[in-house]
């Protein structure tokens, strides 16, 4: 990443070298698309754009994902929504340097533009980088790396673009994006509330940056009648691949360690001598976690800037409720709390048809834990022989 004022330098120098730059001289621009990483902040991909300057021996990428991660408050204001990103400028020689020492595939497709539409565009990414201009508050959804790219050119009267309704979600095109991943696909598909299940159309699909490569190819450019992607794609680097990471990510995944907790409940808590002493430990254990887990999903639906996590209809199964059960007394109130709590979280599941969010297969797994630990507590199952 480059700070802010050798990135400013940069900036300033290339304005300058417009001013020697005839409007009929010939560019090169780029779409650049990075695969996806392993961790959060690179798990859906990203989106450059490459621009080639032949007269004045350039080769730089525009780089719209760029943020501090030096920041003392960086993660208070990622979890409140408040988080701000930039578009820094760098050679494209360091930009790829660093994707593949991360192991990650690189793409380049080539911007089908007159000469004249791709000045502009030089000069707008310029005039974007300028100081005053280069910060925007980052949304994963609706504005980040690649919808930047994407709104250089949609709408625009020099390109048209046709976006149509389709079947995919939000959350779908997150999952699908880190299906290998399950247990960030656990976290997301508990954060996030009933707004990012609303069908979506291919213009919006251009949040992830493959999707943006994909449907780039749909942009007309009017004044030359083509499409501004019309150039083979060039692999710049090719993504490693680990079989041993695969195979971890396959057998360690939320669904079978829940199920495994779940019959760790049946075999343990019911057939051994030692199964009540089991049962209220894990109980209390598992009751804390859910308690936890749904103070942090009311933090961020009331308590923060994100538009994406409120209406979370977990909070139906993982509810405060559970951070109190385990420290009232043993009698009438906390037995009552346990059946209400369980009956709330089964009845979900069995309802969920009805409810406009879609839940996270483990989900079910969790709840019939939580059902059996009622159905043990509320005397529905004798734990001794």
């Amino acid at each position: 990443m480059k700070r802010i004022s050798k990135s400013t330098l940069v900036v300033i120098m290339l304005l300058f070298s417009m001013f020697s730059v005839s409007k009929a001289e010939p560019f090169r621009i780029s779409l650049i698309t990075c695969s996806r990483g392993g961790d959060l902040s690179s798990a859906f991909g990203h989106s450059a754009i490459r621009v080639v300057d032949s007269v004045n021996n350039r080769d730089i990428v525009f780089n719209y994902g760029t943020f501090d991660l030096y920041d003392d408050y960086f993660m208070l204001r990622f979890l409140h929504g408040d988080l701000d990103y930039f578009l820094s400028i760098s050679h494209f020689e360091s930009f790829c340097r660093s994707y593949k020492e991360d192991g990650r595939g690189i793409t380049e497709q080539e911007l089908i533009l007159s000469e004249p539409q791709k000045f502009r565009l030089y000069e707008a990414l310029l005039e974007n980088a300028r100081p005053k201009n280069r910060v925007y508050r980052y949304d994963f959804l609706v504005d980040n790396c690649a919808t930047r790219i994407r709104d250089l050119f949609i709408p625009g009267d020099e390109f048209s673009f046709e976006s149509k309704m389709t079947d995919l979600t939000w959350r779908s095109e997150l999952r699908r994006c880190i299906a290998d991943n399950r247990w960030l696909t656990l976290g997301i598909d508990l954060l996030l509330g009933d707004k990012v299940d609303e069908k979506i159309s291919t213009y919006q699909q251009m949040f992830l940056p493959d999707r943006l490569a994909e449907h780039f190819d749909n942009i007309k450019n009017i004044s030359l009648h083509t499409t501004v992607l019309d150039e083979p794609t060039e692999i710049i680097s090719a993504q490693e691949t680990s079989k041993v990471g695969n195979w971890v990510n396959r057998i360690f995944q939320p669904f079978v360690i829940f199920l495994l907790l779940y019959l760790s409940i049946i075999v343990i808590g019911l057939r051994c001598r030692w199964g009540k002493r089991y049962i209220d430990v894990f109980s209390f254990v598992f009751y804390i976690l859910l308690g936890v887990g749904s103070l942090i999903l009311v933090y961020l639906w009331f308590f923060t800037n994100h538009v994406w996590t409120v209406n979370n209809w977990n909070l139906i199964w993982m509810n405060p409720l559970y951070l109190i059960i385990p420290f009232i007394r043993e009698g009438k109130l906390k037995r009552r709390l346990i059946y209400l709590t369980a009956l709330a979280s089964a009845g979900m599941v069995v309802f969920s048809w009805l409810i406009p969010q879609s839940f996270n297969s483990t989900v079910i797994i969790i709840v019939l834990i939580q059902v059996s630990l009622a159905a043990v507590k509320l005397g529905k199952v004798n734990l001794s022989k």
